[in-house]
């Protein structure tokens, strides 16, 4: 660390993304031990390691200061990489993929626009998120309808999963629907499926009109 900071100082404010053959160029002179370089430096090195020395030094307003000019740029970084990391997963699947964006636990969340950009993938087509009620609307807002089951395909969907996982698991049905004469009808039915342990009432979508209550 103390090597890269005193490189970092000597350094250029801003550093360019390598690509293609300019970074295969960078790594072979780094891998190969050729004298060339030794630090391989990160996007505004010089920024960190100004940090770096301001924290060590117990300088805090400074720190803060360069803590606040770098946070939007390195984020800015990380949602690109953050989206290729999840397309990539996509890309790769046979089954939907379910983002999880629950910054309290992973500690990198992602940001609205990365959830809309990926939200477009034909495979990516649910988020388990834990933000805000302003974040949450604002993807209801910008996101794809997904399909909605009826009434008929919920009841084949739950007798499927009883069949196939009521001996090894618990089965919990989702009975939510905006219509609440739709949900205690679909209860009904759903609590006479053997195999069926429990059910999930899930309040109704408060954005729509709740209708035959």
């Amino acid at each position: 660390m103390v090597a890269l900071a005193r490189w970092g100082w000597k350094s250029s404010r801003f550093f360019a993304v390598y690509t293609g053959e300019d970074a295969q160029t960078l790594a072979a002179k780094v891998v190969g031990a050729t004298g060339t370089i030794s630090v391989a430096a990160h996007v505004y090195s010089r920024e960190m390691a100004d940090l770096f020395a301001a924290v060590a030094d117990g300088n805090i307003e400074t720190a803060g200061r360069l803590q606040r000019w770098l946070t939007p740029r390195m984020n800015a970084f990380f949602r690109l990489g953050m989206i290729a990391h999840f397309t990539a997963i996509a890309d790769a699947a046979s089954v939907p993929v379910m983002l999880y964006n629950i910054p309290g636990r992973s500690a990198v969340g992602l940001t609205n626009e990365s959830v809309v950009t990926l939200a477009q993938h034909p495979m990516i087509n649910a988020v388990k998120q834990v933000t805000t009620i302003d974040d949450l609307a604002f993807l209801v807002g910008h996101t794809p309808v997904g399909p909605t089951l009826t009434h008929d395909e919920k009841i084949a969907l739950y007798t499927h999963f009883a069949a196939h996982i009521g001996n090894r698991g618990v089965v919990v049905a989702n009975v939510g629907d905006n219509n609440t004469a739709h949900s205690v009808a679909l209860a009904k039915e759903v609590s006479a499926i053997p195999g069926v342990d429990g059910l999930l009432a899930v309040t109704p979508y408060y954005n729509k009109p709740s209708q035959g209550q």
